[in-house]
């Protein structure tokens, strides 16, 4: 289930707020009956998803209020949340875990586990404040399912920031990270960056 779409950051690599428009939500109320009615016809799990999902704000309502309505509102016998921002974590969403009904899975891009990498991106955290709040999702989630997403050969990137990001992969663990090879979109930033990775040392 779509919560919300499009986007109002600009990190360097991504072509979503051109493709995709400015950041807005569905309304709390249009969600949860879209969950009731999918619940009626049987599915068993929903996902709640969209570009980020950390950034649902429908007239001041935040993430919180509605995954606490799906929950309250709802049937559904399974709930899993996905595209998290990991500079953008509700530490109240941490609560709702109380109901079994909310899968023990986050999905939280990384996109590299190097710092001077991130920055180049355009990322808003470091390395060092992703494992922070890996260490505090796990804390408080008891058998958390942590996946990520890594890009892999980004512009600059020197075998010594590789290694940093793959040791960085390794010591956090991750259920399953999903790795990328980096592609260049016409309009983004690092289109224009300067070293790029040749394709085979990427692959």
């Amino acid at each position: 289930v779509k919560v919300e779409d499009g986007c109002n950051m600009r990190c360097s690599f991504c072509i979503i707020p051109s493709t995709r428009g400015r950041q807005r939500s569905r309304s709390v109320e249009s969600v949860v009956e879209e969950v009731a009615a999918l619940t009626d016809g049987g599915y068993r799990e929903v996902v709640v998803t969209g570009v980020q999902i950390s950034e649902y704000d429908h007239d001041g309502r935040r993430l919180f209020d509605l995954v606490s309505s799906i929950l309250e509102r709802t049937t559904v016998p399974r709930l899993r949340l996905t595209s998290i921002a990991p500079w953008k974590f509700d530490d109240r969403l941490l609560d709702l875990w109380s109901d079994p009904r909310l899968c023990r899975h986050i999905h939280m891009s990384l996109q590299s586990g190097c710092s001077a990498t991130l920055k180049r991106m355009r990322r808003p955290y470091s390395a060092d404040a992703y494992a922070a709040l890996a260490d505090k999702l796990r804390s408080r989630i008891p058998g958390l399912a942590l996946t990520t997403d890594v890009i892999v050969g980004f512009p600059g990137e020197t075998d010594e920031e590789f290694a940093q990001s793959l040791a960085f992969v390794e010591k956090t663990a991750f259920a399953r990270p999903h790795i990328f090879t980096f592609s260049p979109r016409a309009g983004t930033h690092a289109e224009t960056l300067p070293d790029p990775v040749e394709h085979a040392v990427k692959k």
